[in-house]
């Protein structure tokens, strides 16, 4: 096991772009435009593979008029047995609870560093009766009762550099943890170059020490640029670039390094990492016009991003944006996507945990999915006024 350092940076502009593209991911959302999901989706289907459908419209919708603060940085949103909704609204350092109509029930949580208060309210989960929330800048696990009654906490005793990741829990209770960036490290010196610093993958037990090592892998694809007249550096994620994207089931950690179209497996009671999803798609080969466009839109969500003098864009897109394990323990993996699709349904493909592609699904425009049921999608958009709402779709497996 590598202990990593926490340093301290006045520049971590890094998050400021991670949440750009958080602003970005909900813009055009405000019409679901899913009648013609499945003759969509059957433009993109091999032959043979079911086309699963979600429902036109959602069956609850969770923002202005159902209670409680506003939705403002949702980092996630869960689904209790009953049907009662679980939302991380993070801008407002709460947890809101909503009924299964989509009415806000109770809040809880503030602002700070005291029991049941958040800093960087960055992850949520569930099992059973429990809610569980992982803070970022605390690097502490807070356990909640279905009520939202704070129960008790659990903070790290090791450090792990600048915004660590909870990717998720095992079976067990045990957490999966992605160690943060660490700014001290010899690849950021290499400004105007793409790199990508290795992460590792922790296991940690209930009561916060390190149980396992479960691997590094290649992280986001970053780069380096000096700051305006020579003031410092500042970490940006590069535009179309390879991120790894991770999920959870029982006792497996799923890994996807977007190097090529594949997923990769590491169970806890072997440690070794596995192919699971290996499958051909004709990589996309990005334009100046797409790289222009990236730009147009992110300085439309926000005046005052611009483009840096130095950019290494990549020749061609990434494979896949995003992983998630459903409730079934299927494997969801989405299309990435140029801008100029970010208006259109998202298409996802379906695998088995063996690997077999089961189906391809395509969801409304910018909804950031958070969890999968049987027959159920929950996930996060926005509205024409740019407010977020939290959305449940039916959801049909052919």
């Amino acid at each position: 096991m590598e202990h990593m350092k926490r340093r301290n940076s006045g520049h971590h502009r890094c998050l400021a772009v991670s949440l750009l593209v958080l602003v970005l991911g909900g813009i055009g959302a405000c019409g679901d435009g899913a009648g013609d999901a499945s003759r969509s989706a059957a433009r993109s289907a091999p032959d043979g593979v079911p086309i699963w459908r979600v429902d036109a419209d959602a069956t609850v919708v969770i923002g202005n008029n159902t209670g409680g603060d506003p939705l403002f940085r949702v980092m996630g949103a869960v689904r209790l047995r009953d049907g009662r909704i679980v939302v991380a609204n993070s801008g407002m350092y709460q947890l809101q609870i909503y009924d299964v109509q989509g009415q806000h029930l109770v809040s809880s949580g503030q602002r700070g560093g005291a029991p049941g208060a958040f800093e960087q309210l960055s992850w949520i989960g569930t099992d059973g009766d429990s809610i569980f929330t992982w803070d970022t800048g605390l690097q502490r696990l807070s356990v909640w009762d279905d009520a939202g009654r704070f129960v008790r906490s659990v903070l790290l005793t090791i450090e792990l550099g600048i915004f660590p990741n909870m990717v998720g829990r095992f079976a067990d209770g045990a957490l999966v943890v992605a160690a943060g960036l660490d700014l001290g490290g010899t690849a950021i010196q290499r400004p105007g170059a793409a790199w990508r610093d290795s992460t590792t993958y922790l296991l940690i037990d209930p009561a916060g020490g390190v149980r396992d090592t479960l691997g590094r892998f290649p992280g986001t694809e970053r780069y380096t640029s000096t700051v305006a007249g020579g003031r410092g550096i500042e970490v940006e994620t590069v535009p179309f670039g390879r991120h790894t994207v991770t999920a959870t089931a029982d006792a497996t950690l799923y890994v996807g390094t977007g190097d090529d179209y594949s997923i990769q497996k590491v169970e806890h009671r072997n440690g070794r990492a596995e192919p699971v999803i290996s499958d051909f798609r004709e990589r996309v080969r990005i334009t100046a016009a797409d790289r222009a466009e990236y730009w147009e839109k992110l300085i439309s969500a926000s005046p005052s991003a611009s483009p840096p003098p130095e950019v290494p864009y990549p020749e061609v897109l990434r494979p896949y944006d995003a992983l998630i394990v459903d409730a079934e323990g299927d494997l969801w993996v989405k299309d990435a996507e140029l801008p100029r699709h970010w208006e259109e349904r998202s298409r996802w493909r379906v695998y088995s945990p063996a690997g077999e592609l089961r189906a391809v699904v395509e969801l409304p425009p910018r909804l950031r999915v958070h969890a999968i049921g049987t027959d159920w999608i929950l996930g996060t958009g926005r509205a024409a006024d740019q407010v977020e709402h939290v959305r449940l779709y039916g959801l049909v497996r052919d």
